[in-house]
């Protein structure tokens, strides 16, 4: 049965929806924890912002660096053990320890302590309800769905305006395995670049001269 139109761009939004969450959240279950960059840094922030610390003492951190003091569960502050790889090619990923501690706030610190609140808020609630390796987990899993529903976006207006195999490559092209492998972490750099995606594409979309959007003249 042929498809009509809209069901059409429905259906191919929905595709690569399907195709970007899938890859994403694989990247969610497959990473081991705390494995990618700074992702310790980023879910302390995430938890003690749940908890309302916007901000904190400021201390020397891990490396020797600056930091923010806050208290989280000890369930968070269990996993610095991911640096038992680093300078050992030899050295599997999977000597990081589990999950250990309890529910009790600890005093630790992050180096991410001056970013601004908005991403934390947003994954962070999760780890203060569930503080423990399934909050963990499922933090990742809403950071990947905020980077996959903004990149779907981005898909989904530019096939609505050019509805081309070249601007289908160049969104495809984007999805690459640094977007992913953050994407499918506590990190915001995917969630900032799928929003620049997004913001570039509606430009593009709106300065285009074929562009069925408000035209430019009307934005002067």
């Amino acid at each position: 049965m042929r498809l009509h139109k809209p069901n059409r761009d429905f259906t191919i939004t929905s595709l690569f929806f399907l195709y970007v969450g899938g890859l994403l959240f694989s990247w969610v279950f497959l990473q081991p924890p705390y494995s990618l960059s700074d992702e310790p840094a980023h879910t302390i922030k995430a938890v003690a912002t749940a908890y309302g610390e916007f901000g904190g003492p400021q201390v020397v951190g891990q490396f020797n660096s600056g930091a923010t003091a806050y208290q989280v569960p000890e369930y968070f502050t269990s996993m610095f053990h991911f640096v038992c790889y680093n300078g050992d090619v030899n050295m599997p990923a999977n000597c990081i320890e589990n999950f250990s501690g309890k529910e009790v706030r600890v005093g630790t610190s992050s180096t991410a302590g001056p970013y601004p609140p908005t991403y934390y808020t947003a994954v962070g609630w999760i780890g203060r309800l569930l503080p423990n390796e399934s909050g963990f987990y499922l933090m990742r899993a809403i950071s990947a769905l905020f980077v996959a529903v903004l990149l779907t976006l981005a898909f989904r207006t530019q096939w609505k305006h050019f509805k081309t195999i070249r601007s289908i490559v160049a969104m495809f092209v984007i999805v690459i395995p640094t977007i992913l492998a953050f994407g499918g972490s506590i990190n915001p750099f995917a969630l900032e670049a799928a929003t620049a995606t997004l913001f570039w594409v509606s430009g593009l979309c709106l300065a285009h001269p074929n562009s069925n959007s408000v035209s430019v003249k009307n934005l002067k």
